[in-house]
């Protein structure tokens, strides 16, 4: 076998597609297709994610450790606690959890965040999600962008589903995200039965808002691609000049 350099119009095409791809999950789960983050997260992964012979986007560019990332989350409540208090509630660090008249609900931040600029190691580790685990160090449950981001590519439909869940290893608190341990309580609507949110939708809300820093991102430090981006291309053939 013999290998061949792409060329960079190559790389720059998979760009500006992975792009149109992320910016058109994003307004779909928007719209209320929530099952559209799981391709938000494959994309993400797209533009940032390295692993052995697998190289992503930005770093075909070699630009994923010197561009400057968008990080919409908020700051933890523990840091306004007195000396020695434990936080018992969830953290949602990128979304809103609501309650109304209509229900329960987890909600990305959107543009409604006030977005700090960091480097991408300090982004893909930051913390999205944390709860009270009293066997846990500092009796915290963490969850990060990049464990997050992985586990709903990998696990959820991004690009596989798995069979089982990975009991008793790092990836259980993932599963355990899923199966709805990060969802607050339940309620009653005009004197009906309890209810509670879907299960999942503290990290499908997650994944939207992590889609939207890496959209931002990109629009911050690569307008000249995303300039071709087409979100309302013709119908017919797709030709160009030779």
């Amino acid at each position: 076998m013999r290998r061949e350099n792409k060329p960079i119009s190559e790389f720059e095409r998979s760009f500006i597609e992975a792009f149109e791809r992320l910016v058109r999950a994003g307004k779909a789960y928007d719209a209320g297709h929530i099952s559209e983050a799981p391709n938000i997260a494959k994309e993400v992964a797209t533009f940032v994610y390295d692993r052995g012979a697998i190289s992503s986007i930005l770093s075909h560019f070699g630009a994923k450790d010197s561009i400057v990332y968008v990080d919409s989350s908020k700051s933890s409540a523990i840091e306004s606690l007195p000396l020695g208090s434990l936080l018992l509630s969830n953290e949602y660090f990128l979304i809103d959890a609501t309650i109304g008249f209509d229900g329960m609900d987890y909600r990305p931040l959107l543009s409604r965040a006030r977005p700090k600029s960091t480097n991408f190691d300090a982004w893909w580790e930051g913390a999205v999600l944390s709860r009270y685990v009293h066997g846990a160090v500092s009796h915290r449950e963490i969850i990060t962008r990049s464990e997050l981001i992985l586990h709903v590519r990998n696990e959820e439909g991004g690009a596989h589903v798995s069979r089982h869940y990975k009991r008793d290893t790092p990836t259980d608190k993932l599963a355990r995200l899923m199966q709805g341990e990060y969802v607050d309580g339940h309620m009653e609507i005009n004197g009906g039965p309890p209810q509670t949110s879907e299960f999942y939708m503290p990290a499908y809300a997650t994944v939207r808002q992590i889609g939207w820093e890496i959209e931002q991102t990109l629009r911050d430090s690569w307008s000249n691609l995303i300039s071709h981006a087409n979100f309302n291309p013709p119908l017919g053939p797709r030709m160009k000049i030779v």
